[in-house]
């Protein structure tokens, strides 16, 4: 209490807050003019929503979510540098391909399955196709910073990942009783 009475009274001695926005504004206006600057980067193309039409309306809550205006690309990260940038890529390309041939594998698979087995299945497909696509998307935001819709994605996938986890020992559960009463 005491503390608070003499730094209301002497103003010298309060702590000096600073308005953080204008500085991360600055810096990212900073690398954007480093961004314009490197040949094999399209620094233009980033700011706002420039690959919206101007004249479609979009409802200012999809325009925000996405909207790259505050945020760096992901290859800001990796320096733009050519080796880094081809390396996260090309894995999260290969990864996200193989998750689309597992869900496929498994899609075909279900009818060759029990009754029982066949919603398992459909649930691994579907967290197998928003693990993939989170990965796509995880290459598109190496250039284009939609942060709002990696995350929704992401959350999605997450979603799918523990309805699967709950999910899939059920189906062992009931294999392994099955496999008693025989």
């Amino acid at each position: 209490m005491v503390a608070e009475i003499v730094a209301a009274s002497q103003p010298h001695l309060r702590p000096k807050q600073k308005n953080i926005l204008p500085i991360i504004l600055r810096h990212r206006d900073a690398g954007r003019r480093e961004l314009a600057r490197l040949p094999h980067c399209h620094a233009d193309a980033r700011p706002g929503l420039s690959w919206i039409p101007k004249e479609a309306t979009v409802p200012d809550w999809l325009r925000q979510i996405l909207s790259s205006e505050y945020f760096v690309p992901h290859g800001h990260c990796y320096l733009w540098k050519p080796g880094m940038l081809t390396l996260h890529a090309l894995a999260n390309v290969l990864i996200a391909f193989s998750c689309f041939a597992i869900a496929a594998t498994l899609f075909l698979a279900r009818q060759r399955s029990s009754a029982a087995a066949r919603p398992v299945h459909l649930v691994g497909v579907a967290f197998l196709l928003t693990l993939g696509l989170t990965h796509l998307l995880a290459v598109v935001v190496i250039w284009n910073p939609i942060y709002w819709v990696e995350g929704g994605l992401r959350a999605l996938a997450a979603l799918a990942a523990v309805v699967t986890a709950v999910t899939l020992p059920r189906l062992f559960g009931a294999r392994a009783t099955n496999a008693g009463h025989s």
